[in-house]
């Protein structure tokens, strides 16, 4: 399961989700085609996903509708292709690399990279500012696998925040193989699904990276969210009955009827929470 951090350094806060790609999926997520939203209307999970953090990721133009620079590539499927000024990170096989490989999990434009196979590697392809402290979203790859999604607070008109030149040396020293630097400044924010906003800077933007995950939480009645959906759906596909309710997101008593008598059907204990033993009985059977 993946790990959420905060973490105070470089005299700013960053915060880091770090997991392992081979239990929790990576995605390249744009919402609305052609529509600027804020990072909570991104995420789109899979019937079966509950969402782990999400990070706005592709620079921008306040002025256009559009899906912002860069490549845009999600299993296999490019729908934009890469622009001048961006070049590519391309996630596959499990590894987070520089350039633009055919048929990626994720192919994402970047504005700066930050480490490159091992090299502290700065490169500003954008022409963007360099010695400036702001703040940043970043995505990387260290050596043992794991992957994190990455957001440090910081201001550029308050001179807070961390430079390229900083983040490279900072998560070089943490151990980074990889790692790439997305929009900043008033954009960056991370958001962890039904947890809630770790950074929110409020602003609507165009695409943002995302972590899914089958790590489904306890829940029990007068819980909201995406894990109460995705219980909802699994007791519907089971026959059990929600009413007019059917998937809404809120454990409300018809849901609550319904897990403790899925529990009582399959000899588990009758208390109408759905903890541990009941998530792996309805994965077992859905």
């Amino acid at each position: 399961m993946g790990k959420y951090s905060k973490i105070t350094a470089k005299g700013t806060t960053i915060h880091i989700y770090e997991f392992d790609p081979k239990i929790e999926r990576l995605a390249y997520e744009k919402g609305v085609d052609m529509k600027l939203e804020t990072l909570d209307k991104l995420p789109r999970p899979k019937d079966d996903e509950i969402t782990e953090c999400v990070v706005n990721w592709n620079f921008f133009d306040w002025q256009k509708s559009f899906n912002g620079y860069g490549e845009i590539e999600q299993d296999g499927v490019q729908t934009q292709a890469p622009s001048a000024g961006f070049p590519s990170m391309s996630f596959k096989d499990n590894k987070l690399v520089f350039g633009d490989l055919p048929e990626a999990q994720v192919g994402a434009g970047i504005g700066y990279s930050i480490i490159i196979d091992g090299k502290k590697n700065v490169q500003n392809w954008a022409k963007l500012p360099m010695n400036v402290k702001d703040a940043r979203t970043l995505c990387g790859q260290k050596k043992n696998g794991l992957v994190s999604l990455i957001a440090v607070r910081g201001d550029d008109t308050k001179k807070q925040g961390m430079t390229p030149y900083e983040l490279a040396d900072y998560f070089y020293n943490l151990g980074y193989f990889n790692l790439f630097c997305g929009d900043g400044g008033g954009s960056t924010s991370m958001y962890l699904g039904d947890k809630g906003w770790a950074y929110n800077q409020g602003r609507a933007i165009a695409c943002g990276l995302a972590v899914y995950s089958k790590n489904y939480p306890t829940i029990r009645q007068g819980k909201k969210g995406e894990a109460v959906k995705v219980l909802q759906r699994k007791l519907i596909k089971l026959g059990y009955n929600l009413g007019k309710w059917g998937v809404d997101g809120s454990f409300g008593q018809a849901t609550y009827l319904a897990v403790r008598q899925f529990q009582k059907d399959y000899k588990l204990t009758v208390d109408g929470i759905c903890g541990n033993n009941t998530w792996a009985k309805l994965k077992a059977l859905t």
